[in-house]
């Protein structure tokens, strides 16, 4: 079955024996995103009838394991935004995100004021964060998403230096670390919240936690789909590079290595 998610002009061209996607060839040139570039993103791609639900971790982490459930009861997957210190305080519950299907992106380590920080600094503050989530979990995705929101265009171009594509705002903020109310966070979040948006809500907020499937409801109600962050980006935007394949690739291993889904990595290159 095609991604929905996936214009028609952008699926694979099919073979007869599988009906996928042609298998990579040695020496096929093939787009990839240009590595050491970064862009800033505030909403998804609208027209999918898909929003993203964000999820940041800074300090507090007793509702984690609660909002994990209650994703998993709906059938929801969502991005994470982890704190390096907070992925190395709480072991556990990062690697019961990463096991449950969601997305992890990099929250710097101290959540600090990233734009007061030397360039070194704050390299430091995303690889040692990477490093945290690579030896948990194995794998991180090329999302950063500033503490405070705050970033200059040096923050952003760092960031794409050291492989984070995207520095991801958001479109919809629930202010739940306020503890507004649960009725104010399904407001924001699931009245508010657009076709292509992004919800920034906060892994330590018992009144997120409680209101959470009622947001999630509403959304259906209203049409729209809370997916992962990488189902509403678009790839298509971000600087290309062409590279030669080796007889040792596959889709999957350059996905891997670009850090970019396999199956908009195939529609990139189906030719059309």
């Amino acid at each position: 079955m095609p991604d929905p998610s996936i214009p028609a002009n952008l699926l694979p061209e099919q073979t007869e024996e599988n009906d996928g996607p042609k298998p990579l060839q040695a020496g096929q040139q093939i787009l990839v995103p240009l590595e050491g570039t970064g862009t800033v993103v505030y909403q998804g791609r609208q027209g999918l009838g898909k929003v993203a639900l964000t999820f940041d971790s800074g300090w507090l982490y007793e509702p984690t394991e609660t909002l994990l459930d209650v994703l998993d009861d709906l059938d929801v997957k969502a991005t994470f935004f982890t704190r390096g210190g907070w992925v190395q305080a709480q072991p556990d519950l990062t690697r019961l995100i990463r096991t449950r299907g969601h997305e992890i992106g990099n929250h710097s380590y101290t959540h600090s004021s990233q734009p007061s920080l030397e360039d070194a600094e704050m390299r430091w503050e995303l690889n040692a964060t990477r490093d945290a989530l690579l030896e948990l979990v194995g794998e991180t995705e090329p999302y950063y998403r500033p503490p405070y929101g705050e970033y200059v265009d040096r923050d952003v171009a760092l960031a794409g230096s050291e492989g984070y594509y995207f520095t991801v705002m958001w479109s919809k903020d629930s202010i739940d670390w306020t503890e507004p109310g649960e009725d104010i966070i399904l407001q924001r979040v699931g009245n508010e919240l657009e076709d292509g948006g992004i919800a920034l809500m906060h892994v330590g907020v018992w009144q997120t936690a409680n209101v959470l499937s009622q947001v999630i409801s509403r959304l259906r109600e209203r049409g729209l789909e809370p997916v992962r962050l990488s189902e509403i980006l678009d790839w298509a935007n971000l600087p290309m590079q062409t590279i030669t394949a080796r007889e040792d690739e596959t889709w999957e291993s350059l996905a891997l290595d670009y850090k970019i889904p396999v199956e908009v990595l195939i529609s990139l290159n189906s030719g059309d």
